[in-house]
C-alpha cells in the first residue's frame, strides 16, 4: 500500500529533525577513555567488571543522551574485557 509508506516515510522525516544528533564513535571511545581513566585515579587500580555500572553511568551522563545505552554498555563491557 503505497499511500501508507509515503505517509509512514513523511512522519519519519518530520521526526527525525527532532532527535538529537549521532555521537560518533570517536568521541564515544574519548568519552569512555576519560571514564576509565577517572575510575583507575579513583581505585588505584584498573576498574574491573565490578566498576562496570559506574563507568556506564559515567559515561552515559557525558554523552547526554546522544549515545545509545546498549552501544555504550557494549564499549565499556569490550574495554574491561581487555
Amino acid at each position: 500500500r503505497p499511500e501508507l509508506a509515503a505517509k509512514e516515510s513523511a512522519e519519519a522525516e518530520f521526526l527525525s529533525a527532532y532527535l538529537p544528533a549521532a555521537m560518533p564513535a570517536s568521541v564515544l571511545d574519548a568519552l569512555l577513555a576519560a571514564a576509565l581513566a577517572e575510575a583507575t585515579a579513583s581505585l588505584g587500580e584498573a576498574p574491573g567488571m565490578k566498576q562496570m555500572g559506574q563507568i556506564i553511568k559515567a559515561v552515559s551522563a557525558a554523552a547526554a543522551g546522544r549515545a545509545d545505552g546498549k552501544e555504550i554498555a557494549a564499549k565499556v563491557r569490550a574495554r574491561l574485557a581487555s
